[in-house]
């Protein structure tokens, strides 16, 4: 059974990783992106809006994935989804 993802990021990242989710057979809902328009297309695929939806009001996915190719962006996004900051020094 075909699983449906939100993507958090449709840079060239998120443009990617879409690519693969169909690629394996699986769907994508849509893009959370805060630099982005809400409903414009990204590799056909649309911006539902900002990253605060992915807690409030996007569509139920069955799995997503944080898709920043920033890796200064993702421990910020993460210190906002758990409330402490994590970061892997060796990642950079």
């Amino acid at each position: 059974m075909p699983h449906h993802w939100l993507i958090l990021g449709a840079g060239g990242h998120g443009r990617s990783v879409a690519d693969a989710i169909r690629a394996q057979g699986d769907a994508v809902l849509g893009f959370l992106d805060d630099n982005r328009s809400a409903d414009e297309l990204v590799a056909g695929v649309p911006v539902l809006g900002p990253l605060r939806l992915a807690w409030d009001g996007a569509p139920a996915p069955d799995r997503f994935v944080v898709a920043f190719g920033n890796p200064w962006a993702s421990p910020v996004f993460v210190d906002s989804c758990l409330g402490s900051l994590l970061i892997n020094n060796t990642a950079f």
